[in-house]
């Protein structure tokens, strides 16, 4: 490809995730019921038990914190100073 945009990517991954269920409109269940209807043999798919962590922080340094201030205070008009 020589372009790049999000209308062009949306486009192509339509594309692939259509042809992924099996071309347009195949099997494309959009409810439950008429799932079931159409595809008894169907069977839901299991969950992943996944084990929770903890919430972890990450302190920024002070340094870094001053760095921002400062670059902040570059951005005129910027739209949480207006209000």
């Amino acid at each position: 490809r020589t372009l790049h945009g999000a209308l062009l990517d949306s486009e192509l991954l339509a594309e692939v995730y259509l042809e992924l269920l099996g071309g347009r409109q195949h099997g494309l269940i959009l409810n439950e019921e008429a799932g079931q209807q159409q595809n008894p043999s169907a069977s839901k798919p299991s969950k992943i038990k996944r084990q929770k962590r903890e919430k972890r922080s990450f302190p920024v340094p002070e340094q870094d914190l001053k760095r921002h201030e400062k670059f902040i205070a570059t951005i005129k008009e910027a739209l949480w100073n207006k209000g």
